[in-house]
């Protein structure tokens, strides 16, 4: 026993070290501006607060700053900017993803703000896929060169060919990447591109009505579409914004068909349940080409809060593969450190607090909470929002008259995706912060015991008294200073729209007023369209809240 509290009186002296990180917590203050000056329609007011935000500038939230900044700028309309940003986010992502993620004893006892900051797979898809728009909204400058136009279509699919080809493939099962995807390699329009388009229109409605697609977040059931593991949830109810998706995934893939591979029509219209004796006619090839694409970014994703979560410290006195810390702690004897951090120090679990992530998955851990002494800690989630909703475009002529009003695509569900993306990022992150803090607490309550046995604890009269009311008040301060060590990690894009919308049309020559209508009332400007016949299709851009 003497050797054990040896090394339990060393731990007692490296505690400030397993300390380290408090002045790591993610404040969030600036990220608080960011967000309201976004929505309040100011871009170039959350770009003054993004550029002198001091939390952003440091070295290790370098990715955030970039892909911020790149948002802002393109919500600013300074595309060429924001490109700029984005290629540079694409840069540092890239050295994250070489770094070594093997985590020694000391990033072990780190808080998780403390490390670099590398988003997560939704939001390099959203990095993405704000580049291809930036690239379509550049080729409309009227001031392009010749060539222009195309020069920056061809930047558009190129930025799609990465998307596919960086770590984890992110673009392969984004409904996003297929389905704008289409669109760009059918604006190009050579054979190759014509039959890509196809391809990309195949595989956007193979993702749509797969089990885990995007329409599961329009339902509002919560079914997880990014952990194909999981038990297949019974289809969900056809709503409006499903009607429309699949309204657009049927007239793209026809017309991708009728220009690339003409005889594979009619295994295309029985694939979309469409009558076999359609003929040729217009509607049965997919209706003619789009000329206007309109993209609409809508809303901002919720900031994400700290959900409180519990760990026993008797579950990671038994694990058989406990870092070498515990295993010291350990030699005190689980029993006897239990006992003392009940009896000498008041702690117990608590008994109607238990909510660990983890249950999602279905973690069981009723057992570990019994288990000795729980200890409290944090880890990122973030609200549903579901987009039941899709908004509607209006489109008039010169004259005011309505020519069409149809309601949006759904592109991305990235609010959705970001709140599933925290949740699985959390369960897992479940065990290994609960047991760094454990093994936090594991050596406050250890030195407060040995302090306490110095004292003459466990004897009767007022030595043993005032023992536990030193190792007590040890123990508290310890305790505190924990506290203020682990924070759940905050950090987050917090400028991501909360969805992505689009419209495909088709309009005869001439000059348009284009605005988007929220089903509850309202209507935004988006500006000018003019149709030129020959000139290929206006690509159109808007954000709305």
């Amino acid at each position: 026993m003497g050797g054990a509290l040896g090394g339990v009186r060393g731990l007692g002296l490296a505690l400030p070290a397993l300390l380290a990180g408090a002045c790591a917590v993610w404040r969030g203050a600036a990220a608080d501006r960011i967000r309201a000056s976004v929505r309040a329609g100011d871009p170039a007011g959350a770009l003054e607060a993004l550029e002198s935000s001091r939390e952003h500038r440091l070295p290790r939230n370098r990715l955030l700053l970039l892909l911020e900044r790149g948002s802002l700028l393109a919500r600013a309309g300074r595309f060429q900017e924001s490109a700029r940003a984005l290629e540079e986010a694409k840069d540092v992502l890239a050295d994250l993803h070489t770094r070594s993620l093997r985590r020694d004893a000391a990033v072990l006892l780190a808080n998780d703000a403390g490390g670099d900051y590398r988003g997560g797979a939704h939001e390099e898809s959203h990095l993405r896929l704000l580049q291809v728009l930036n690239f379509l909204a550049l080729s409309q400058d009227a001031a392009l060169p010749p060539g222009g136009r195309r020069a920056n279509l061809l930047r558009a699919r190129a930025e799609l060919v990465a998307w596919d080809a960086s770590p984890g493939a992110p673009g392969r099962d984004d409904l996003a990447s297929r389905m704008i995807g289409a669109i760009v390699h059918e604006e190009l329009d050579t054979a190759a591109d014509r039959q890509i388009a196809l391809q990309l229109a195949k595989d956007a409605l193979r993702l749509a009505k797969g089990p885990w697609s995007a329409w599961r977040s329009l339902d509002g059931n919560g079914a997880d579409f990014l952990s194909p593991r999981a038990p297949a949830p019974p289809p969900p109810a056809p709503t409006e914004a499903m009607e429309a998706l699949g309204r657009h995934l049927a007239r793209q893939l026809l017309r991708t068909t009728a220009r690339s591979r003409p005889a594979e029509l009619p295994s295309a219209r029985r694939e979309l349940g469409l009558p076999r004796d359609a003929g040729d006619a217009e509607d049965a090839r997919g209706g003619p080409r789009p000329n206007l694409t309109l993209l609409v970014e809508k809303g901002v994703v919720p900031a994400r809060t700290a959900a409180t979560q519990h760990l026993s410290l008797g579950s990671v006195l038994a694990d058989p593969d406990k870092p070498a810390v515990a295993r010291i702690l350990a030699g005190v004897g689980a029993v006897v450190l239990m006992d003392f951090a009940v009896t000498g120090l008041g702690l117990a679990p608590p008994p109607d607090d238990y909510s660990p992530v983890g249950a999602w998955w279905g973690l069981n851990m009723a057992a570990a909470l019994v288990d000795g002494v729980a200890v409290r800690f944090q880890l990122p989630a973030q609200e549903a929002r579901p987009e039941p909703v899709p908004p509607v475009a209006v489109v008039r002529d010169a004259a005011g008259a309505v020519v069409l009003r149809e309601p949006l695509v759904l592109a991305s569900p990235v609010g959705e995706r970001a709140r599933k993306a925290v949740l699985e990022g959390s369960a897992r992150r479940y065990l290994r912060v609960g047991t760094r803090l454990a093994l936090k607490h594991l050596a406050a309550i250890a030195a407060a015991r040995a302090t306490w046995s110095m004292l003459g604890g466990g004897k009767d009269g007022r030595g043993g008294l005032f023992a536990r009311q030193a190792a007590v008040v040890q123990y508290l301060a310890a305790a505190r200073a924990i506290e203020a060590s682990e924070r759940a990690d905050l950090r987050q894009w917090s400028t991501l729209p909360s969805s992505v919308w689009l419209l495909d049309a088709a309009l005869p020559p001439g000059s348009y007023e284009v605005s988007v209508a929220d089903p509850a009332g309202g209507e935004a400007p988006v500006g000018a369209a003019v149709l030129e016949d020959g000139a290929g299709r206006l690509f159109l851009r808007a954000r709305v809240l």
